[in-house]
């Protein structure tokens, strides 16, 4: 069964009949893992089964920053999947992202323990121009608390990373919506602290 509980099964399938009591027969333990540290919020998120999802996020103690193998959170999973049009169903992705937004527990900010990037990193690395939804993404994350000055294993912020791959725009919403003090020091403008960034990106590359 690869560590599945009953509760993963009726969460990938979708059948919220046999989720609930699932549910209350367990509720100490609303988070059970399989093999790859999936729980079965994260299957319903990633199956696209909306119902199974809204029911577990309901759920006192259901955990939203839930990490999967590799150290990477459920939100960080999601995202990459969606900015990568991978995933088992890709026309839910962003209402599994929006959805888990929605919570006050999630963190924005957490980084991959395996790369040290965050959500904003993955946006910012795409090899595509960054289309509409992924920058109305972006902008949502900071609104939600995503802190951009955070570094990953490299050393690079997502600012850094977006300027290596092009993305002028996206890196100027991020400067813009970081902390002044760190992005833009005083007396400076947005184009002096894109130049510096860049500096920084080139003796980083």
């Amino acid at each position: 069964t690869l560590g599945n509980a009953a509760s993963h099964y009726a969460a990938a399938y979708g059948w919220i009949e046999c989720l609930a009591p699932l549910s209350e027969l367990a509720a100490e333990n609303i988070n059970p893992r399989n093999d790859w540290s999936n729980t079965p919020l994260s299957l319903a998120l990633k199956w696209g089964r909306s119902g199974c999802a809204v029911f577990l996020l309901d759920r006192l103690g259901v955990d939203v920053n839930v990490e999967d193998r590799s150290g990477t959170t459920l939100l960080h999973s999601l995202v990459r999947a969606w900015i990568r049009g991978g995933g088992n169903n890709k026309t839910t992705l962003p209402w599994a992202v929006m959805r888990l937004l929605e919570q006050e527990e999630v963190d924005a900010s957490k980084p991959s323990k395996e790369t040290g990037r965050t959500v904003l990193h993955e946006i910012a690395s795409d090899d595509e121009p960054v289309k509409q939804p992924a920058a109305d993404l972006a902008a949502t994350l900071i609104r939600r608390g995503a802190d951009q000055l955070v570094r990953d294993d490299e050393g690079r912020s997502a600012t850094d990373v977006a300027l290596a791959k092009g993305h002028l725009q996206l890196a100027a919403m991020l400067l813009e919506a970081a902390d002044h003090k760190d992005a833009c020091p005083k007396g400076a403008t947005l184009l002096h602290a894109l130049a510096k960034q860049t500096e920084t990106v080139n003796h980083v590359l």
